[in-house]
């Protein structure tokens, strides 16, 4: 009976520590966040970059005055500057030359990205503060075809404002399309004559008798809005009316014009002068340039007794000069209000002229910014020609390709100004239709980024690696003579810089001549590699690592042996064939590369079943709060006598218990992106083989510190992949049972206890209790089955062959994010790559879902554990350029 019950209450046990397990996974959201040195994240994997430049230098024996022959291979994989420089350097010799020119010289295509925009600090309303003349560009940030149809806003300034006739150039084209003139105050006191007019000539008379026919002059008008017309002309008939108009070619073209709603009334008189506008022509707009202006009959005819008109009644005489060529006059004829047809004369001028307003000049209120426009439409069109528009289907001349060529158009609006003070836009309001009616009225700073090689060889830096050779003849550099006048030789390095990288090689230069090559020169010369290796201590534990230190030393006592041996031989080729295969398989050169440190992170997928030793994946990811977990990676190329590099990362991890834990495994996961297997690793400590993928692990009585280093025979793009977990045996604690006397009615049928003496203890279970109990062990037994075969699904299931390819691709992203650019431009350079959209897709919406970036998460404890406030380290990291939604995600983490 005993057994029976202890059965049932095993397997109910086991049944809800399934229920808990699956619900702490669910819900667990804790990281080891440990730290002991603060430091202010810029770019996460800025120090994983690998140096892009490689210099190639073959003759490492060189006479003084010989120029460097060779190449520099360089990978880009961004943007560059065309004025960025490449150094090359030997001795206290340099010289320099900007990419642009190498490319040039060496015959290398490439495309420049000039007048690129770059906008900041949207807000609704901009006062711009002037100390002298100058310009302020301001940006509008509008869809490519969007079909604008309206474009408002309020241009003001305080009543002391000392800022004179404020303009605009929209969109950056050299044209002025706004200018503010300010109050009207009178005409100028000397008129505009048009080109060629002879006004001391006698003249001839012309005849205006109609009002459909325009006399008219071509006049290059100043900065105005209000005109006084003069003419020369005298009234000859009894009716007549007449006038003066102004019309404006559209974009230069005289065989297109408008204007005309605003004409003037001119005097009438039967004496022949010059006569001017009773009223003025007030434009409704700020007119600049070559216009035409125009004199007209606007009054009818008289009529006879029958009512028909009589001829000639209603004739003015218009004077013209004698000039036999004319470039300025025309002959308008206008059937129907609004429509002009023009055409040149070619002889004679006539006698019009005009003078233009003046004005205040200074910006002293707010003003009516349609009225200054600088012609007609003249802001709208300058809006519809920089993103493009076509839905202008009466007017051709209003539509445009658009200048514009990416998908969002950041329209530039400079203002020139002269004087100093201040000027405010405000109330901005364009009006468009992009798939819906839409309006935009923020308003942008704006400056002009400076220009960047965006191609080389047809590949798009930003999407696309590309790499070049340089040659290094492009240089013209001459070895430089002995650094002491007595040297016959000197051993010195070539440098070469380029974006913060550099790479050198070695070389002797010879002042006279270059030694013939013997066994006992390629005997010193093999030595001296030897020694260059041992001397540099920093190097030490990795070449002992790989058993390079001993190879070297054993090399170095074959080569003084065969030195005696060679010493005095007339023929040295046994020698030298002895030393070749001494050489085989022998090191040459080991250069460090790079050196990154950082504090070890685990998550909860970070602890494989491999690693629980009886505990819950939640229980060892909080252990991990008990230790620190230092890391550093140096990364070593290795060069042998073929010229063959082969890179190698000594990797080690310092582990520091907060108190001495006992009895403790400590595991390393090493991801196949790293090492395939464990054969490739090289440990300094041999470790347990957990799992050939591997996971090996060190089992440690008292841990207090403890230091593991590795070596793997690859490149470690992300440095941070290899995880270190600590997991403390599982104390198991004994249960000494009690030799009580069985008691009945305590519902556990003893020893002494049956059914017959104890029935309250002993009766077997109801049938139907036991049904219940094996349906719920089928059910729970059915669902973990299906779990198991990949039935159900209980998450969407990651599209990366491995855990280690998704981290990376996240990595990427966040670190785009971090550096500005848009979701868009981030799809499409991981779809250049070649990731899938459903990689990209699952990527972003993990990235959604948790939008904390553990990096700014280590550094806000940290930050917190020194005595900052959350508002100090979010202006730290603001500053930094870190996207504010993940400052914000990170400054909320309970940690």
């Amino acid at each position: 009976m005993r057994s029976k019950k202890q059965l049932l209450i095993i397997i109910l046990l086991i049944i809800l520590a399934t229920l808990h397990f699956s619900s702490g996974e669910e819900n667990a959201t804790s990281t080891n966040t440990t730290i002991n040195n603060i430091e202010t994240p810029t770019n996460i994997t800025t120090n994983d970059i690998e140096s892009p430049i490689t210099l190639i230098y073959d003759n490492d024996k060189v006479l003084v005055g010989e120029k460097l022959e060779g190449k520099i291979k360089i990978k880009l994989n961004q943007t560059i500057s065309p004025d960025e420089e490449i150094e090359l350097k030997l001795l206290s010799k340099s010289k320099k030359i900007k990419i642009k020119d190498l490319l040039d010289n060496a015959s290398i295509s490439y495309s420049i990205k000039e007048n690129m925009l770059e906008k900041s600090n949207p807000e609704s309303s901009k006062t711009i503060t002037f100390t002298q003349d100058g310009n302020y560009t301001i940006g509008v940030l509008l869809p490519r075809f969007s079909q604008v149809h309206s474009v408002k806003m309020d241009v003001s300034g305080p009543a002391n404002n000392n800022i004179k006739i404020p303009r605009m150039d929209i969109g950056n084209d050299g044209t002025i399309d706004w200018f503010y003139l300010g109050d009207f105050d009178g005409f100028e006191q000397d008129s505009v004559v048009p080109e060629g007019l002879n006004e001391d000539a006698p003249g001839r008379s012309v005849f205006l008798n109609d009002n459909k026919t325009y006399f008219c002059q071509k006049i290059d008008l100043p900065f105005a809005q209000d005109f006084d017309v003069y003419a020369k002309y005298k009234k000859t008939g009894s009716m007549g009316n007449i006038s003066a108009l102004i019309l404006a070619p559209f974009e230069g073209n005289f065989n297109y014009l408008t204007g005309g709603d605003d004409n003037c009334d001119m005097e009438e008189s039967d004496v022949e002068s010059y006569h001017h506008c009773i009223t003025k022509v007030q434009l409704n707009y700020a007119a600049k340039g070559e216009h035409l202006v125009c004199v007209y009959n606007a009054g009818g005819y008289e009529l006879d007794g029958e009512g028909n008109p009589i001829q000639d009644s209603n004739e003015y005489v218009v004077r013209a000069d004698n000039s036999e060529t004319s470039q300025t006059a025309y002959k308008c004829v206008s059937e129907s209000e609004g429509d002009f047809q023009c055409s040149p004369i070619t002889t004679n001028n006539f006698f019009i002229k005009v003078k233009p307003g003046k004005y205040t000049q200074y910006l002293r209120s707010s003003i009516d910014f349609d009225k200054y426009e600088l012609g007609p439409r003249a802001v709208l069109n300058s809006f519809r020609k920089y993103v493009g528009s076509n839905d202008d289907n009466e007017n051709p001349f209003n539509n445009f390709p658009g200048v514009c060529q990416e998908e969002s158009c950041l329209l530039p609006i400079t203002i020139y100004v002269n004087g100093s003070g201040e000027i405010t836009i405000s109330n901005l309001d364009v009006r468009y239709f992009y798939e819906v009616e839409q309006a935009e009225s923020q308003i942008f700073d704006v400056v002009k980024a400076p220009p960047i090689i965006e191609k080389i060889n047809n590949k798009n830096l930003e999407t696309e690696a590309v790499t070049i050779e340089i040659p290094l003849s492009l240089f013209d550099f001459e070895v430089p003579d002995m650094p002491i006048s007595y040297l016959k030789s000197y051993n010195a390095k070539i440098k070469v810089k380029f974006m913060g990288y550099d790479d050198e090689a070695e070389l002797t230069v010879y002042k006279d001549t270059i030694p013939l090559e013997g066994a006992m020169a390629k005997i010193n010369e093999t030595e001296f590699y030897i020694n260059q290796i041992l001397a540099d201590n920093t190097m030490t534990e990795f070449l002992e690592m790989l058993q390079i230190k001993p190879k070297l030393l054993d090399a170095k006592a074959q080569l003084a042996n065969l030195r005696l041996q060679a010493q005095g031989a007339e023929d040295d080729t046994t020698y030298i064939e002895q030393l070749e295969t001494l050489k085989e398989g022998l090191v040459k050169s080991v250069k460090q590369k790079r050196a990154v440190s950082d504090v070890g992170l685990v998550n909860l997928n970070d602890i494989k079943n491999e690693m629980l030793q009886g505990y819950t994946a939640e229980e060892v990811l909080r252990m991990q709060d008990d230790f620190n977990v230092k890391f550093s990676v140096k990364t070593y190329e290795v060069e042998d006598y073929n010229g063959n590099v082969e890179k190698y990362n000594l990797v080690k991890k310092t582990i520091t218990a907060k108190a001495t834990a006992k009895k403790v495994s400590i595991y390393e996961e090493i991801p196949k992106s790293v090492a395939y297997s464990v054969n490739e690793i090289t440990f300094s400590e041999t470790p347990d083989i957990v799992k050939p993928d591997p996971i090996v692990k060190w089992f440690v009585q008292n841990l207090r510190d403890k230091e593991i280093t590795y070596v793997v025979k690859s490149n470690i793009d992300v440095y941070d992949e290899t995880k270190t977990i600590v997991v403390k045996e599982k104390e198991v604690e004994e249960v000494q049972q009690e030799e009580d006397e069985d008691e009945c009615g305590d519902n556990v049928c003893g020893d002494t206890e049956d059914e017959e003496s104890c029935p309250e203890d002993c009766k077997e279970p109801s049938s139907s209790f036991v049904w219940v109990l094996v349906v719920i062990l089928v059910a729970a037994g059915g669902l973990f089955l299906l779990v198991k075969l990949g039935v159900i699904n209980l998450g969407k299931k990651s599209p990366f062959a491995n855990k280690a390819q998704e981290d990376a691709v996240v990595k990427f992203v966040r670190s785009m994010k971090a550096k500005g650019k848009k979701d868009e431009e981030i799809q499409k350079m991981l779809l250049g790559k070649g990731w899938s959209k459903d990689h990209v897709q699952y990527v972003f919406e993990l990235i959604k879902q948790n939008p904390v970036n553990p990096a700014l998460v280590k550094y806000v404890a940290a930050a917190r554990k020194k005595g900052m406030t959350d508002e100090q380290i979010r202006n730290v990291l603001l500053q930094q350029k870190w996207p504010k939604e993940q400052v914000e995600a990170a400054l909320k983490q309970k940690v």
